[in-house]
């Protein structure tokens, strides 16, 4: 009896020490050098670690974007989940989470699926469709997200955060070929302006041939890119603690084949007739 309890006890001790164990190789290795990467997200209106939210969230850095090859606000529908779209034109998206969305498509609406960049509201479906590039990190959050987002997140809210200016000065470039002679360049150029002033200035532009070939001689293909955008950003220190932030975007695709634009159509015969009478 003696000798199974004292060799219960001693298999109990390994079990404690195992966890003891444990965290102490992982300290050695922090200390060696290794760091196990943490995300920080602005999901609930400051910054928190991940983990630490309480909040059905899915968030991608930039590298991660990069690895994945999302090039448009519409691609995050292949790596989140529950996040479909409908798509109009290549700007006129309508984001789809957990089945909340919206089927109409009038320009003044507001999707119950809120779109921000950089805090700043997308208010219309219009301009939820963009090219992504020169960013910090991507959140989507599952609804319904109504506390901290407003009435227009039943669904949930999708926020794109940019890089911000850098105190040094900082550039890349970088340009990407593929298939139907698709070419994306895209770069930013960042530093100080002032001691206290800083500017972060970012560009990308998508062109390509269209995918979709169109039956009718000499029309063109459709499904062609053409979508270019420029960011800017300045920040200001007015005083020490304080920090303003300056930001103006611009994005364009005139590209008339990249899409067919939704329109009004009469269903009945001498439609103007009859709203004349």
């Amino acid at each position: 009896m003696a000798k199974r309890l004292f060799m219960g006890m001693a298999a109990l001790g390994a079990v404690l020490a195992a966890p003891a164990y444990a965290q102490t190789a992982l300290a050695a290795q922090t200390t060696a050098g290794t760091k196990v990467d943490e995300i920080v997200v602005t999901a609930q209106r400051r910054e928190q670690r991940l983990q630490d939210v309480g909040i059905a969230v899915t968030a991608l850095n930039g590298k991660a974007i990069a690895t994945l090859g999302l090039k448009d606000s519409t691609d995050l529908t292949r790596v989140v989940p529950s996040l479909k779209l409908n798509a109009y034109t290549p700007s006129a998206v309508v984001f789809n989470i957990r089945g909340v969305s919206q089927n109409d498509f009038g320009d003044e609406q507001e999707p119950p699926v809120a779109v921000y960049q950089d805090d700043s509201y997308c208010s219309s479906f219009i301009c939820s469709g963009f090219p992504m590039f020169d960013l910090q990190r991507v959140e989507a959050l599952r609804g319904p997200q109504g506390t901290l987002f407003g009435r227009n997140a039943t669904g949930g809210a999708v926020q794109f955060i940019s890089n911000k200016p850098t105190k040094d000065f900082d550039a890349y470039a970088k340009v990407t070929y593929g298939s139907y002679n698709e070419a994306i360049e895209e770069g930013a150029v960042s530093g100080p302006l002032a001691d206290n002033i800083q500017m972060r200035v970012s560009g990308m532009h998508d062109w390509g041939d269209g995918y979709l070939q169109n039956i009718i001689p000499g029309a063109a293909s459709r499904g062609a890119e053409n979508h270019y955008a420029l960011r800017d950003i300045i920040e200001w220190q007015p005083v020490s603690g304080a920090n303003v932030e300056l930001e103006v975007r611009y994005a364009r695709n005139p590209h008339e084949n990249s899409a067919g634009m939704y329109s009004w159509e009469a269903a009945y015969v001498d439609q103007h007739v009859s709203a004349g009478q």
